[in-house]
C-alpha cells in the first residue's frame, strides 16, 4: 500500500510509520520536522499544515493523521477522499467515566470545539472523519520507548531507583484500582492491521486492564523493591498530585468522575486485530532507554522520600 503519515516524526507517528515500512508496505511522511526526523525508508516532505498549501505527492492508498485542528482534518480529507482514513483520537474525549468497561457505544463524549480543549478539538475531528472510509482509534494512555511525556516510564525508573537505593517507593491510592495503557508499537502494528482490513468504525485503543497492585507485581519482575501503599488523602495533604505533572504520581487518577478511564473494555479492538504485548517487556525496554536520557516525569525520588520520611514510614535522614 501507499501509505502517507501526516506527521511520522513524533512519537506515536514515527512509530507508525517503522511498522509500515517493516511490513513492506510504502511510506510517505508529512511534516514540519520539528519534533523529529522521520525513520530510515520512509519518503519525507517538509509540510506545515498551518499554511493550507495543497500536498504535492501521488495518492496514497491509507492516510494515518494524529491532527488536533479540524481545519487540519478537512483539507487534509478534502484533497484525498478516497483513501481510507485511520484517524488517532484519544479517550479524552469523554469527560466524564465513572464504571469500568465501557466501550464507544456506551461512553458519552464532549461537545465537540474549534477551538481550546483538546478532547473537543479531538470529537470535532472524529466528526469530519467518519464521512470517510475511516477507522477512529481512541489510544489510552501510550508508554514505550520514547514517550516524550515520562509519565509510564516514571515507574519502571523509580522501582529500579528504590531497588538501587535500598528504600521503599509510594504506591498510591488502593490496590484494587485499575491501571491501563498501550504499548506504542503494540498500536503502531495495529494501525498497519486496520489499515489492511475492511474494518470501519470507532474503538478504544488499550489492553486489558488490570488492578494497581497486579500493576507493581508485574513491574517487580524488573527489581523488587517494597511499595508503601498511601491513600489519596494522605498524598493529598503532602502535596502530592496525579496522572501528570511536577510532584505528581502518573498513572493515577484519584476522581471518582473519572474512575473507569483507565478500564476500559478491550475486548472489540483485540477483536479488530489489536495484539498487546506483556507489560514487563514494555517494562524492561523502556528502562535501558530511559537510562540513555529518556524522560521519567512525575515526583522526584527525593520528594518521594521526604513524604516517606514525614509520614514516618522510613526513618528521617536514612535517604541516600
Amino acid at each position: 500500500m501507499k501509505v502517507l503519515i501526516l506527521g511520522g516524526t513524533g512519537f506515536l507517528s514515527r512509530e507508525t510509520a517503522r511498522s509500515f515500512l517493516r511490513t513492506g508496505h510504502d511510506v510517505t511522511c508529512a511534516a514540519r520536522g520539528v519534533s523529529g526526523t522521520p525513520p530510515e525508508g520512509a519518503v519525507f516532505v517538509r509540510w506545515d499544515r498551518d499554511e493550507g498549501t495543497t500536498l504535492e505527492i501521488p495518492t496514497p492508498d491509507v492516510v494515518i493523521d494524529v491532527a488536533t485542528n479540524p481545519d487540519h482534518v478537512a483539507r487534509a480529507l478534502g484533497q484525498f477522499p478516497d483513501a481510507r482514513w485511520i484517524y488517532i483520537s484519544t479517550i479524552s474525549v469523554y469527560p466524564v467515566v465513572t464504571e469500568p468497561a465501557g466501550t464507544p457505544e456506551t461512553t458519552p463524549v464532549c461537545e465537540p470545539a474549534t477551538s481550546g480543549d483538546y478532547g473537543r478539538l479531538k470529537v470535532a475531528c472524529e466528526n469530519l472523519v467518519r464521512a470517510s472510509n475511516h477507522v477512529i482509534v481512541r489510544p489510552g494512555l501510550i508508554i514505550g520507548p520514547g514517550d516524550p511525556t515520562g509519565r509510564f516510564t516514571y515507574w519502571p525508573a523509580r522501582i529500579d531507583q528504590a531497588s538501587a537505593d535500598g528504600m521503599p517507593y509510594i504506591a498510591p491510592g488502593e490496590p484494587d484500582e485499575w491501571v491501563q495503557w498501550i504499548d506504542v508499537r503494540d498500536l503502531a502494528d495495529w494501525c498497519v492491521v486496520l489499515a489492511g482490513s475492511t474494518i470501519t468504525g470507532t474503538f478504544d485503543a488499550v489492553g486489558p486492564a488490570v488492578t494497581r497492585d497486579e500493576f507493581l507485581i508485574e513491574l517487580s519482575t524488573i527489581a523488587h523493591p517494597t511499595p508503601v501503599w498511601l491513600s489519596a488523602a494522605e498524598l493529598s495533604r503532602h502535596e502530592v498530585s496525579f496522572w501528570a505533572g511536577d510532584r505528581a504520581i502518573p498513572l493515577w487518577i484519584p476522581v471518582a468522575e473519572m474512575a473507569g478511564l483507565m478500564a476500559r473494555d478491550h475486548r472489540p479492538s483485540e477483536s479488530a486485530g489489536l495484539r498487546t504485548r506483556p507489560l514487563a517487556v514494555t517494562a524492561r525496554d523502556t528502562l535501558p532507554w530511559h537510562h540513555a536520557g529518556g524522560p521519567a516525569g512525575g515526583l522526584t525520588r527525593a520528594e518521594e522520600l521526604a513524604v516517606l520520611a514525614e509520614l514516618g514510614h522510613i526513618t528521617p535522614g536514612s535517604q541516600p
